[in-house]
């Protein structure tokens, strides 16, 4: 480890970013029906938290082109200071009124999904400042956070869920915020600072100027929807099978374990696979985890299924970065990773609106079959976006390498 090797504090907050990222999203339906409120209210919640996060994300991410000595980690630490006092808030309050429960969760969604994109921007910049940082390394060890958590706050939970997810969620964003807030990622200096505001390409522009973009991130909405169906809801899934919150943190955690060994191992992908070839494939995968989870009949079966993961999600989280990184120039590098990262905010609004009526109406089987229908259509345009594109993305990675 060399002395400028960013990599273990990186990987501290990675792994306790997702162990955050666990409780608050992937356990909202196991403390919020255990508080009373119904599938559609919760979804409701989920919506609107995730609508803020979406209007947000751009706005950060032309602040930190244009502001570049607005650090990524400075903002971090900033974002998840505010996660600890939310969650405070819940933890010592634990009997408030569904209104005010509702309120101060709904912001720990957003503050969750808001810096999810900004973990990828601090490993890019990273790297782009001249340190040392293994960033698929790193990501691993996020899923191995998030698998920690999963099981764990699964077992917990069933025990005590008014209390779990709330402290799981404040002690490790508070070590989230530590980190990020001593993480020695220094500003551009003035001159760069100015030359960058002046190149940085608005919106709009953004999007005319890189076109494939057009058809690629409505591609990773759609395909993000299915993947937040089985994500979000879970508990309802497992449910179905007579199963409770300790058998959907043992499946979240299988999942989370076969994510990490694909994230592992994607170097390994990268020498004998182009990326646009990557994606098209990780897409195809996410739909075949949908259609296999609808097919389950058994815990068990379903827990095969969450195996899927490895060629999904494994693939993917680590791929889009890669692919905005060396496809974007710098001056637009953070607005291109903020945009990715924002597709996951919008899929988790559309399945939150729309799965929590859809299972207190007709149930958790139907949401998985739309799930399907919608993540394979945007796997097929996942694929005219990387054909489409295909000769600049090989003419990219062959500079790169």
């Amino acid at each position: 480890m060399t002395r400028n090797d960013l990599t273990p504090r990186y990987a501290v907050i990675q792994f306790f970013f997702w162990v955050c990222f666990a409780g608050i999203v992937a356990f909202s339906s196991v403390y919020l029906l255990d508080r009373g409120l119904t599938n559609t209210e919760i979804g409701l919640m989920i919506a609107v938290s995730g609508a803020l996060a979406a209007l947000l994300q751009p706005l950060m991410g032309v602040v930190m082109d244009r502001f570049p000595h607005l650090t990524g980690p400075g903002l971090l630490a900033r974002f998840f200071g505010l996660l600890v006092a939310d969650t405070l808030v819940l933890i010592l309050f634990p009997r408030l009124s569904l209104l005010w429960t509702a309120l101060f969760y709904g912001l720990t969604v957003t503050v969750a999904q808001l810096c999810q994109s900004l973990l990828n921007v601090i490993g890019v910049d990273s790297m782009s400042h001249g340190n040392t940082l293994n960033f698929n390394t790193a990501r691993a060890i996020g899923s191995l956070g998030y698998a920690a958590a999963a099981w764990g706050i699964g077992e917990m939970a069933a025990k005590l869920p008014l209390f779990t997810v709330p402290l799981t969620v404040a002690v490790s964003a508070g070590i989230v915020a530590v980190m990020a807030a001593s993480y020695p990622l220094k500003g551009t200096d003035k001159d760069k600072q100015e030359k960058i505001a002046r190149e940085s390409t608005g919106p709009v522009a953004f999007l005319k100027e890189y076109p494939v973009f057009l058809i690629l991130l409505p591609a990773l909405i759609m395909i993000y929807f299915g993947h937040s169906v089985l994500n979000t809801f879970t508990l309802q899934i497992v449910q179905r099978f007579g199963a409770g919150s300790a058998e959907m943190g043992t499946a979240t955690a299988i999942a989370a374990v076969c994510e990490l060994v694909t994230v592992l191992c994607f170097g390994l992908f990268r020498k004998r696979f182009r990326i646009n070839v990557l994606l098209c494939f990780s897409g195809i995968a996410f739909t075949l985890k949908a259609i296999l989870s609808a097919m389950a009949r058994s815990v068990i079966a379903f827990n095969l299924v969450q195996m899927c993961q490895m060629l999904a999600w494994g693939i993917m989280c680590v791929a889009i970065v890669y692919y905005v990184n060396e496809t974007i120039p710098k001056k637009d590098r953070a607005k291109g990773q903020t945009y990715a990262g924002m597709t996951l905010t919008a899929a988790n609004v559309l399945s939150a609106v729309i799965g929590g009526r859809m299972i207190d109406v007709s149930g958790i089987g139907s949401l998985i079959w739309v799930g399907i229908l919608v993540s394979a259509c945007g796997s097929i345009l996942m694929i005219l976006a990387m054909t489409r594109n295909s000769r600049e993305i090989n003419s990219a990675e062959e500079e790169a390498e």
